[in-house]
């Protein structure tokens, strides 16, 4: 369960991270 948990929060960090690089990209492009 807890591993299920920290994949879980993991997976949601890097859909966060990937979101924040393709808003900056975006930014520096607009």
């Amino acid at each position: 369960m807890a591993i299920q948990e920290y994949y879980h929060s993991q997976n949601h960090l890097d859909l966060i991270m990937s979101y924040a690089i393709i808003t900056g990209i975006m930014e520096k492009f607009s």
